[in-house]
């Protein structure tokens, strides 16, 4: 049994297969850039996901994180 952050998501599975492999493009460059602390790159691809409806999930919220406390 696969830990929970290592299955796919549900709704990566439903949709055509060019839009999934863009949106998990996407969030492995969202998990790298916050990963780095480069705030401008972790913006840009959050501003991807949204963009394509992926509005939740671990690295959205680490994302998320990491720029509130960039801010302050």
């Amino acid at each position: 049994m696969q830990h929970p952050i290592f299955e796919p998501r549900k709704e990566v599975i439903t949709m055509k297969p060019k839009k999934a492999e863009k949106i998990r493009v996407w969030e492995t460059r969202l998990i790298i850039a916050t990963f780095r602390k480069n705030r401008e790159e972790t913006a840009k691809c959050m501003d991807a996901l949204h963009r394509r409806g992926c509005h939740e999930g671990k690295a959205m919220e680490a994302a998320r994180n990491f720029l509130r406390q960039s801010q302050n």
